[in-house]
């Protein structure tokens, strides 16, 4: 029985030095990245996630052959999956949670995607379980319900393994309070994805980057934002710049490591 339905259970001896050995010191827990990044199409994510040490890609969107190009990517030392199902995420989150593999990091490219998969599978097994009463191509209220609840529990096992995790997404048009007077309500750029989801992701990484790119002189480079107005680019501990061009996983863990020298700035 679980200790949420039995809290009057003592553990055993076992288990208590099993989750001692979980404590961290604040310097262990930022060890790895925990990111969301998102944008437009074709802005620099899935760039972004080929400087990942050793990723593996869980690719839904098809797009991440693109590191197969070595001027662009001569160090990529990954692998990537190509998501058919879910059953593919649930097979490769025990591989690296249980089994001895070569990964540092593990990336969602992308997570919108990911999710409209995700309600596709639910209406199919609806449409099973209720011998075609339901049409499989139709979602109710509880079938965005039940896929926002799957997506916050995916994360949440995820976001614990010891391990960088990145989930890329799309971006889309919200509504939000402006932040200077807290009263007009103002267009804001935010992750794709249902709300109660983007919210909860949002909440549990300790950075989020926006991607986009920008053309000078007949040339395009990748930027990406972790302070900027209209979007819900951040970073927790405060280290980053405002924006970083052609940004990457070794420049993010060098302002982390230099943390005590830094005291903010901005790079245009």
């Amino acid at each position: 029985m679980s200790a949420l339905l039995a809290p009057t259970e003592a553990p055993t001896k076992e288990e208590m030095v099993k989750a001692m050995r979980k404590a961290k010191t604040p310097e262990a827990a930022k060890e790895h990245l925990k990111m969301v990044v998102y944008g437009k199409p074709k802005r620099g994510k899935t760039h972004f996630l080929g400087t990942l040490p050793r990723p593996l890609i869980l690719d839904f969107d098809g797009g991440a052959g693109i590191l197969a190009n070595k001027r662009k990517f001569p160090n990529f030392d990954g692998r990537i999956v190509t998501v058919e199902s879910w059953d593919d995420v649930h097979l490769w989150y025990w591989i690296l949670k249980t089994q001895k593999h070569p990964f540092q990091s593990v990336a969602f490219d992308t997570l919108t995607k990911g999710a409209e998969l995700a309600l596709v599978e639910i209406l199919g097994a609806k449409a099973i379980r209720t011998k075609g009463q339901k049409d499989p191509y139709k979602a109710e209220q509880d079938d965005y319900g039940r896929t926002g609840r799957i997506l916050k529990t995916w994360i949440t096992m995820f976001l614990a393994l010891d391990m960088n995790v990145v989930f890329s997404l799309h971006e889309r048009e919200d509504e939000a309070p402006d932040e200077e007077d807290g009263e007009n309500i103002v267009r804001w750029m935010v992750p794709d994805l249902q709300g109660s989801a983007r919210n909860f992701l949002c909440g549990q990484v300790n950075i989020i980057g926006y991607a986009y790119r920008v053309s000078k002189d007949g040339k395009v480079s990748f930027r990406m934002a972790f302070d900027r107005p209209g979007t819900v680019a951040a970073d927790r501990y405060n280290v980053l710049p405002r924006v970083m061009p052609n940004p990457s996983y070794s420049k993010i863990m060098e302002y982390y490591t230099k943390e005590d020298e830094f005291d903010g700035g901005s790079e245009d």
